[in-house]
């Protein structure tokens, strides 16, 4: 039976991006009977008790594996889950690659920007296979990295899922209160400064919960932001939540607004489309792409630029639009993705 490693060192990272992709990934592929005829195992750092995995099936790696390859005998494919993995690990006769973004072109200084892609392009050189995220990832990715022509190469979007459990209000925000909701981790290119003066700017007094880590310096600059709007009573950093909480917020929220300037992907835009809510996001990388007519876009970060497209946005956002929104954010599943992987890994294999 051809054995399949999957690397998944953030699979124990919380409140980060690439951790739930690990999970809803690796979760959908243990359920999929199409991985019935390969032998899968799973490759991660740290604590190895994951649910949805039999310990059998994990191999654990060490902290020098950070410099030295990890081994664990010989592999027909060795699929790693992100560009940039602190680990490496040998024996595998293929590689594959997902590339989610190279957002650091975006946000980062020329110097540091190069540093970063000699990584990712080095990655790049070991792989056989690369998977991008999106079409407007893969376009960047060919535009600023060298790819080899005998590389295989393919467009797969990542999975949306809303957890399965009850959702559960936090105490910072009343039953039937009105508000917005942002979340990501507080890094510059998330761009959540500008939602600010758009709030101070809307006629009715609305709340605004931006959830995520926010204890960066970016965070700081934020909180200056607010106190200079004097915007401390409408504005909630709460910092990460639960998926319970999570959930809540999605489901309950007015609409959810993205002014992102940097995605690879971007899962919440989809996953609020999944709670049946109208999204307001910029028109920035990906975004366009991954929400494409269903979703609110500003081009602009002008206060009355922003309120503008959301007044005409919350008219416009019908019954008949959510259900059209709804149905749309249904093409991304993880089910979806993970079939979509296992045919690529029996491609492979057939290079034997």
């Amino acid at each position: 039976m051809p054995k399949v490693a999957i690397l998944l060192d953030k699979i124990i990272k919380p409140n980060n991006g690439l951790c739930r992709v690990s999970i809803d990934f690796s979760r959908a592929l243990e359920q999929s009977a199409m991985a019935n005829d390969l032998a899968l195992n799973y490759i991660v750092c740290g604590n190895k008790n994951i649910e949805h995995i039999s310990d059998k099936k994990i191999k654990t790696l060490k902290f020098y594996n950070r410099l030295i390859p990890a081994f664990y005998g010989k592999y027909d494919i060795l699929h790693k889950l992100h560009q940039s993995p602190a680990f490496d690990v040998r024996g595998a006769k293929r590689t594959i690659l997902t590339i989610h973004d190279l957002n650091f072109l975006f946000t980062k200084t020329r110097f540091k920007a190069k540093k970063y892609l000699q990584k990712v392009q080095r990655n790049v050189d070991k792989a056989d296979v690369l998977v991008f995220v999106s079409g407007f990832t893969r376009d960047i990715c060919f535009k600023h990295l060298q790819i080899n022509p005998r590389q295989i190469t393919a467009v797969i979007y990542n999975g949306v899922s809303l957890p399965g459990i009850e959702p559960q209000r936090p105490g910072y925000i009343g039953h039937d209160e009105p508000f917005l909701f942002s979340i990501g981790q507080f890094l510059a290119k998330k761009n959540f400064h500008v939602l600010i003066p758009f709030l101070s700017a809307l006629p009715e007094k609305t709340r605004l919960i931006i959830a995520g880590e926010c204890n960066t310096a970016y965070g700081s600059y934020v909180r200056k932001v607010i106190s200079e709007y004097k915007m401390e009573n409408y504005v909630i950093l709460p910092g990460p939540v639960s998926e319970a909480e999570k959930l809540y917020l999605y489901k309950n929220c007015m609409a959810f607004v993205f002014p992102s300037l940097a995605e690879g992907f971007g899962l919440p835009v989809v996953e609020a489309m999944r709670a049946g809510k109208p999204v307001f996001c910029s028109d920035q990388t990906s975004l366009k792409e991954i929400a494409d007519h269903h979703a609110y876009f500003w081009s602009s970060f002008e206060p009355d630029d922003m309120m503008r497209v959301f007044e005409n946005g919350k008219k416009d956002f019908n019954e008949e639009r959510k259900n059209e929104t709804y149905n749309y954010s249904l093409r991304f599943t993880w089910e979806k993705n993970a079939g979509e992987y296992l045919k690529l890994y029996r491609q492979v294999l057939e290079l034997g």
